[in-house]
Order: structure tokens, then C-alpha cells, then sequence
């Protein structure tokens, strides 16, 4: 039994270990060399390319919203499955047919390849961890 009880708590304290590491991990790591080289780092919102995704914090997305009168800023999980998540090109589309500046900005790297199959042709951004202490 004292085996057992042992046993039971390495394996308690090295999933949770796992778990942590996961949610605290963008997934950049997990990433193919050619995935990886897609993801710049953010100089100019205007220089922005379709194909690429770029690195910015807070900071920079409120100054560039400031420069325009109607924004929509759509925060995404790649490979989403739920009822409450939508196809990029309808956001896309969505933004379009109301004049809004569109940004999406994606919570991670992991199933990336879900939302850059969708080539909705647009410049895609995702969240800084550098700005924020994480990696």
C-alpha cells in the first residue's frame, strides 16, 4: 500500500507538472522550422504582410487602434471546436461589410496549421509572450 500511496503521488506531481509547463508554453518550441519563420516580430502595422503572423503586446495594438474610428480586434484559439467559435474569413467578411479595421490576434501557436489553412488574406497577429515574461 505505501508503495501504492508513493507511486500515486510522484505520478499527482508530475502531470501537474506537465500541465503547467502547457499552459504556460505558447507553443512556439513545438513549431516546424517553416512554421517558425513565418512569425515576425511587429515594426509597422502598415507594413504588415498576408501569410505572416506578427508578434505584438497590448501596447502596440491600443496606439494603432487610436488611429482608427472603428476597430474590431478578434482574439482566437487555433483549431477551435466549439459552438462559439467562427471561421476567420466570416470575421473577415464580418469586418468588411461594417468598414472595421480588423485585427486577429491568436492566444497561441498551437494548431497553427488550423487557421493558416484558412488563407483568409489578411496579415494575422498573436500575443507578444516576450512583452508579458512568458515563452
Amino acid at each position: 500500500m505505501r508503495n501504492f500511496i508513493l507511486f500515486f503521488s510522484s505520478f499527482l506531481i508530475f502531470t501537474s507538472c506537465i500541465m503547467i509547463e502547457f499552459v504556460n508554453d505558447n507553443y512556439y518550441t513545438h513549431l516546424s522550422p517553416k512554421q517558425q519563420s513565418k512569425i515576425k516580430k511587429l515594426d509597422d502595422f502598415n507594413s504588415a504582410k498576408t501569410g505572416n503572423i506578427y508578434e505584438i503586446s497590448g501596447k502596440q495594438l491600443l496606439k494603432e487602434l487610436e488611429k482608427n474610428e472603428k476597430s474590431l480586434v478578434y482574439v482566437f484559439k487555433n483549431g477551435c471546436k466549439s459552438d462559439a467559435c467562427y471561421p476567420l474569413s466570416q470575421i473577415r467578411d464580418y469586418a468588411n461589410e461594417n468598414d472595421l479595421n480588423l485585427y486577429m490576434v491568436m492566444t497561441s501557436y498551437h494548431s497553427l496549421n488550423n487557421s493558416l489553412d484558412q488563407k483568409v488574406g489578411i496579415p494575422l497577429y498573436s500575443i507578444n509572450a516576450d512583452a508579458y515574461g512568458e515563452t
